[in-house]
């Protein structure tokens, strides 16, 4: 993917993505594709077929999440897992180098078109009046997909700061929860948090 490495403080990669066309059709490149993110935010799309950039996806084969990086933006969406893959949406999350940082990007998870990486729907953790001075509650875990009943599930993390909450007393009920959406859509189908308070 030609990252440039120097500028980066960590490196990781957990993993790529697959996807198919339900109905792929002969001859046309990129019936099957692969996609692996990048600690620069980036979102590459390759065929499963030849290896080469699926010029279609995103900009000549990349995606970058952080063109969605519009509050508090001072730390990057870094793309550390695959996206989950349902039917011909991408779920993406994100990762960043919260940890004791104020003012992080909120929590948000991306649905994408897997042909195109258009955006179809954008899901916010963090209630709306909070966004702009709590970040994180995001999810940079690995999500499941339940491919019949059209179900992502996202294991959400934090708030920032991690050890520390008595700026956030509100209630958050998105934050360290498992929440299920509908793939399609983003729309919640049901949550249920864990810690309600987390330091």
């Amino acid at each position: 993917p030609k990252v440039n490495f120097k500028k980066l403080r960590i490196v990781k990669s957990r993993g790529l993505s697959f996807w198919r066309a339900a109905a792929p059709q002969a001859g046309l490149p990129c019936q099957k594709i692969l996609y692996v993110g990048t600690e620069d935010s980036k979102l590459h799309a390759v065929s499963a077929d030849t290896g080469k950039p699926c010029t279609g996806f995103g900009k000549k084969g990349v995606l970058d999440i952080n063109q969605w990086n519009t509050v508090n933006p001072s730390l990057r969406l870094l793309l550390r897992k695959p996206p989950a893959v349902s039917g011909d949406t991408l779920i993406i999350g994100w990762a960043s180098e919260d940890l004791a940082y104020e003012k992080s990007p909120p929590g948000t998870v991306f649905g994408v078109d897997a042909r195109t990486g258009k955006l179809k729907w954008t899901f916010q953790i963090i209630p709306e009046d909070m966004r702009h001075r709590i970040g994180t509650a995001n999810v940079w875990a690995g999500m499941s997909v339940d491919p019949k009943a059209g179900i992502v599930y996202l294991p959400v993390s934090s708030p920032e700061s991690n050890f520390y909450g008595g700026h956030r007393t509100e209630a958050m009920p998105l934050a360290t929860s498992v929440t299920a959406l509908e793939a399609e859509t983003g729309r919640v189908v049901w949550t249920r948090q864990l810690v309600h308070h987390d330091l």
